[in-house]
């Protein structure tokens, strides 16, 4: 195997790597889904242990006021570190402006040339490879990935890295 490819990273690119993946592995709606899931959980919970019946003067009726809250402030903390995560990530990126990233496949891994770095990630350090329907992206550890657009590779170039990272024990989605 022996092939090239050149990438020039934009912000566009970037914008759309940062969609496909999140360092919190949730997604926005997900998020929703989960915090409401959570309330609905506490909800039933409480119901359960008579919510619906308590007596405002009983001594159990105090349960269900940091309850909530606390669930509201785990909701708005998730959300928060999220978005100042991603912009942090964001305002890095944006300094660095657009280059060209050139990587060179083969069958010892891939090597890459850009204007800030240029090395070689042997087979054995291919990680996880995550299949979207615009990019490729190639983990050669749990956070760092070469950025692969799918117009860009050939049916050989595919199979080889899929191939690759399934031989080292790796995830292919």
């Amino acid at each position: 195997m022996d092939a090239q490819i050149t990438v020039k990273m934009t912000d566009d690119l970037r914008h759309r790597v940062m969609r496909n993946t999140s360092p919190v592995h949730i997604r926005g709606p997900l998020i929703w889904s989960a915090f409401f899931l959570a309330m609905i959980l506490v909800i039933v919970v409480l119901k359960a242990e008579g919510f619906a019946t308590i007596n405002w003067c009983s001594p159990r009726s105090w349960l269900w006021l940091p309850v909530v809250p606390a669930v509201l402030a785990v909701g708005a903390l998730l959300l928060v570190v999220r978005r100042r995560y991603n912009r942090a990530i964001e305002a890095v990126h944006s300094r660095w402006g657009e280059f060209e990233a050139v990587y060179r496949i083969t069958d010892e891994g891939v090597r890459f040339e850009t204007p800030f770095a240029s090395g070689l990630y042997p087979c054995r350090s291919f990680h996880r490879l995550r299949r979207f329907s615009d990019m490729w992206l190639l983990y050669v550890d749990h956070a760092n990935a070469l950025v692969f657009p799918t117009d860009r590779l050939g049916e050989d170039v595919r199979e080889f890295l899929v191939r690759k990272v399934r031989e080292c024990g790796g995830q292919v989605r």
